[in-house]
């Protein structure tokens, strides 16, 4: 090789069909085909793989180290600073109406006509080593078949299951998070590595919680869809992470070799976790959640992990053909979907309603049980925040309380008394800066159950309203039944031609 250049190597690359180009990181690519079907990142040892077997097919020889070295330097310049960036997504893009999904090295083309497989798709993918290539998808099949391989057994449960598993292939909007909980032997792992395997094959299954958001954002960023198995509970850093994921937020990470440059991961992808008991305790993530409750397997119908692999793999095609004739629908519908219910997760409820039209399920059966999946969040949340529980408790025979959130909180102390659990709990607010904290996490599931909060400044001193709707309107109604009488009273007097100077006492 040494009678061969870098800048001849670089020559004959950039004559070819090969694409240089960047991602939205500035992290330089090749797509040695010009099309999608294979793309490498400059600075791995895949690229020195690939030059070496292009060199050696090129010039008859390998180039030596330092002549691979000039060459990545030299091409990753030409791809970062003289060639355009594309966008690259790990294993879905939805453009200009039309939804592609990476198989590996083709891909399946989908719109509102139908779908099919394109063995060079010009879309370009995001592929990370630990990615596994997609079987081809069969038409055909039937989403029921889901039901066949998960251990769900109320029916409403089991839309919102099959819902979420359509609406993951579909990107750029948020995702609800799945929480499935349940005793041990409720087979809990299954519907998860199920989706991973349906939605993105891996050779990485289920983790547990990650050790820090650096971690958690990288681990993120590699993977289309991502579960944490068997967890038994949630530091809040973790549960913000999950909440920003869900919606789609950004997050920093430090770029090795560095001591000042950012890597700014974009975050939005389908996510979901399972665990013994129900781990999560904040609020802010309970709303953007699809909570399900599983049983513990009957010995009797238990099937062993080989039998139920073994159907999954051979049903797989289908499903995902399935799968793709419901998105093709959905893509035809969607915009004609206009819900008079806007709850915290909207798009979610907009595609659910097109996706469970298309398959069957009806949209309005969907948006039922949707809503009620969300009446439980609120239980949930309520149930985790002891504060919220004393409050609902503090005010069932009162209209209105007013006053500082010292004085409420001393309020409340008094009236659970010592011997309540609450206080015994750790979420116990020890303060009035906790309190106000603690009642804010949930104040739209308190306004789910008639309770209301309004804070004003009155001098000098917060001061905090608390309103029962609830017994406010049992007031109004009272008030407007006396008023009815009193009108009633006055007809009858009226019509014996009477006065109220005539009634003898």
């Amino acid at each position: 090789m040494s009678n061969i250049s870098s800048q001849k190597v670089v020559e004959t690359i950039m004559g070819s069909k090969a694409v240089l180009f960047h991602d939205q990181y500035k992290e330089p690519f090749i797509a040695p085909d010009g099309n999608g079907s294979r793309i490498i990142k400059l600075s791995t040892r895949e690229f020195k793989h690939w030059l070496s077997a292009y060199c050696f097919k090129e010039f008859g020889s390998a180039p030596s180290t330092v002549t691979t070295g000039n060459i990545m330097q030299a091409l990753s310049g030409s791809a970062v600073y003289q060639n355009e960036m594309k966008q690259l997504s790990v294993r879905f893009v939805l453009q200009d109406g039309v939804y592609w999904y990476d198989l590996g090295e083709s891909a399946v083309r989908v719109d509102k006509h139908g779908w099919r497989i394109e063995k060079r798709p010009p879309i370009m993918f995001r592929r990370y080593a630990h990615q596994m290539p997609q079987v081809v998808p069969i038409k055909g099949g039937t989403l029921g078949k889901l039901k066949d391989f998960v251990n769900i057994d109320k029916e409403a449960e089991l839309i919102l299951f099959t819902v979420f598993a359509v609406t993951a292939f579909i990107p750029d909007f948020p995702h609800p998070l799945l929480v499935l909980s349940g005793p041990q032997g409720s087979g809990k792992s299954t519907p998860m590595r199920l989706l991973k395997k349906l939605i993105d094959p891996s050779t990485i299954k289920g983790v547990p919680a990650p050790k820090d958001e650096a971690a958690f954002a990288q681990f993120a960023n590699h993977h289309a869809f991502m579960f944490f198995d068997n967890l038994s509970g949630m530091k809040p850093w973790f549960s913000d992470a999950l909440a920003r994921a869900s919606t789609g937020d950004g997050f920093n990470k430090r770029a090795l070799y560095t001591d000042d440059d950012d890597v700014v991961y974009e975050i939005q992808r389908p996510i979901a976790i399972n665990g013994i008991s129900q781990v999560i305790t904040k609020a802010d993530l309970l709303d953007r959640s699809i909570l399900i409750g599983l049983k513990r397997i009957e010995s009797s119908i238990r099937q062993s992990e080989e039998e139920i692999w073994q159907s999954f793999n051979e049903h797989k095609p289908l499903l995902l053909g399935a799968i793709f004739d419901v998105i093709s629908g959905a893509l035809k519908i969607i915009d004609e979907v206009d819900l008079d219910w806007h709850p915290r997760m909207a798009d979610f409820a907009r595609w659910g309603y097109a996706v469970s039209e298309v398959a069957g399920i009806g949209g309005d059966n969907f948006v039922e049980e949707y809503k009620a999946n969300i009446e439980k969040q609120d239980e949930e949340a309520i149930e985790a925040n002891p504060a919220a529980q004393a409050l609902i408790s503090f005010m069932e025979d009162l209209e209105e309380w007013e006053g500082t959130a010292s004085s409420l909180l001393s309020e409340l102390n008094k009236h659970v008394g010592f011997n309540s659990g609450l206080k015994d709990s750790y979420a116990w607010p020890k303060d009035a800066a906790r309190l106000s904290i603690k009642l804010n996490e949930v104040e739209p599931n308190l306004n789910s159950r008639g309770i209301t909060l309004k804070r004003y400044t009155s001098k000098l001193q917060r001061i905090t309203h608390v309103t029962n709707e609830n017994n406010v309107r049992t007031r109004e109604e009272y008030e407007a039944q006396g008023n009815e009488n009193t009108e009633t009273e006055e007809t009858v007097n009226s019509q014996s031609g009477l006065s109220l100077d005539d009634i003898p006492f």
